[in-house]
């Protein structure tokens, strides 16, 4: 561990006129993790209302409001086609009998999702492609 005394903002190092930018690497590797806990979040919560409603329990209108302003914000951060396909992907994992789940993009192009990182990595490769086209 590092203790405070050996903690130096940068602006002390640099001054203060030092504009820092992140490279994107960095931020790429945050976007991933966001995604990742993100989508752990969602299944969480929705196994958790599974559970509950096994009990005689029903959240599901306490919970539909944070389900749609996360819909929302996943349309406006990924766009239409990548959240069309992140709850697609929701949807078919919380099916138990589902073993894998490939997607076919274009005509052979095969990416197996079973994980939310092979998710993420086929909507990265997807973008490229698009780009590319």
């Amino acid at each position: 561990m590092t203790s405070k005394k050996n903690r130096v903002s940068l602006s002390s190092l640099m001054g203060k006129g030092v504009q820092m930018q992140e490279n994107k690497k960095s931020l790429a590797k945050k976007d991933k993790i966001f995604f990742i806990n993100l989508l752990g979040a969602i299944q969480e919560m929705d196994l958790r209302s599974d559970d509950l409603l096994g009990f005689g329990i029903n959240i599901i209108q306490y919970e539909d409001p944070y389900h749609q302003i996360i819909e929302g914000l996943l349309y406006k951060c990924y766009g239409a086609f990548k959240a069309d396909l992140i709850f697609w992907w929701l949807d078919e994992k919380s099916k138990e009998s589902k073993k894998n789940i490939t997607i076919t993009v274009g005509q052979k192009t095969e990416y197996t999702i079973n994980t939310p990182i092979q998710l993420y990595t086929a909507l990265m490769k997807i973008d490229k492609q698009k780009k590319n086209a």
